[in-house]
């Protein structure tokens, strides 16, 4: 009897050993890709490939495939990943519970852009800083602006919002820094807004229009340099992008002009001798001050301009523009052309010499520069 016993005890344990070795081959047990970061252009596709553990497993657990941001980059069902734009999303692969991810990067594009036409339109005066707002568009073949702003067509346009002071010209030459202060010589920041449940773009930006409606690169910093030679316009932008986009664009050649309904003249005033005076404020004891007096016959020119207090030299080349800031590089605010106020603008100063364009309290444009 105890004989017995032993032996169905040892037929028990030897069943149970074999139960415990025994594995189900159709559960997954983990996940192995064979790259676990990515880096794509945009429109680039690769694939990443995985590798089902037990192996056994494959046939009996499908693979699922999702991203985290489809606007970066999208996946198929067949682990074929496309770079969309500039970002970083994370690709996950599931297969049952077990899930693993690759990190993928979508390099930040350069735009490299020459345009063959280009329109300007006159936008009126903001009322804050007294600047010329223009809205210049640089665009190809493939598009028609009419006189009224309308675009048609499939193509390409770089749209600028410029602040300038008024002139008679298309545009005023210099170098237009993007900012949002709209004072003069600049250039506002694209920018995305949203009203009673409609969404559109102001400021500066590039654009791709085709039939599925319009595609928006927002700018977002850089410069646009203006030049005029025999009455054609170089214009040249050196821009960054919301995502860091590098966009180049340029343009040569005669601008067409659409004005608004209220147009400026620009009072033009010629100076034949400088007058300048150190003076100290006591409450902008941080700075350096120079008055600057234009004698231009009946009417003179009075500004103080505020420069850096290491100056050795009584008056730095330059551009200054009105402003209430206590900076350098600023004409401080009261200064006057005769009885009237200036009240925004710019100056420039090279050599000893000055070339200035104003806005005045009665609503007057004035330029001025040195008799030839």
């Amino acid at each position: 009897m105890r004989n017995r016993y032993y032996i169905f005890t040892g037929i028990v344990v030897f069943l149970m050993g074999m139960l415990t070795n025994c594995t189900d081959e159709t559960k997954v047990t983990g996940l192995v890709l064979d790259q676990t970061e990515m880096t794509l252009a945009i429109g680039e596709t690769r694939q990443i490939e995985v590798v089902i553990e037990p192996l056994s497993a494959q046939i009996y657990n499908p693979r699922y495939w999702s991203s985290s941001d489809e606007n970066v980059a999208i996946v198929d069902e067949k682990g074929n990943v496309t770079g969309v734009y500039a970002g970083t999303c994370t690709i996950t692969v599931s297969c049952g519970d077990i899930k693993a991810t690759c990190q993928v990067t979508v390099e930040t594009p350069t735009y490299d852009l020459s345009f063959d036409n280009s329109v300007v339109f006159n936008n009126g005066v903001d009322e804050e800083s007294g600047s010329s707002i223009k809205i210049l568009r640089l665009y190809d073949n493939g598009l028609k602006i009419d006189s009224v702003g309308n675009v048609s067509g499939n193509g390409l346009m770089m749209n600028l919002y410029v602040c300038s002071n008024a002139t008679t010209d298309a545009l005023v030459e210099g170098v237009y820094q993007m900012n949002d202060s709209k004072q003069p010589f600049t250039v506002l920041p694209g920018e995305m807004i949203s009203n009673e449940g409609s969404t559109y773009v102001t400021g500066s930006w590039l654009g791709q229009y085709s039939d599925n409606g319009l595609a928006v690169l927002l700018a977002k910093s850089g410069t646009m340099t203006v030049t005029k030679e025999e009455g054609e316009y170089t214009v040249e932008c050196v821009m960054e992008g919301s995502l860091n986009e590098h966009i180049e664009a340029r343009f040569s050649g005669k601008i067409t002009a659409y004005k608004a309904d209220t147009t400026y003249e620009v009072k033009e005033l010629k100076y034949n001798s400088v007058e300048l005076r150190d003076t100290i404020l006591e409450n902008e004891t941080s700075l350096k001050h120079t008055v600057v007096i234009l004698d231009c016959g009946e009417e003179e020119v009075w500004m103080v301009l505020r420069m850096p207090k290491s100056s050795n030299v009584q008056l730095m080349d330059g551009r200054y523009t009105v402003s209430g800031e206590v900076k350098s590089y600023t004409i401080m605010e009261g200064g006057k052309i005769g009885d009237a106020e200036i009240i925004g603008g710019t100056v420039d100063v090279v050599e000893g010499e000055f070339v200035g364009s104003f806005r005045m309290n009665g609503g007057e444009s004035v330029r001025v520069s040195k008799i030839e």
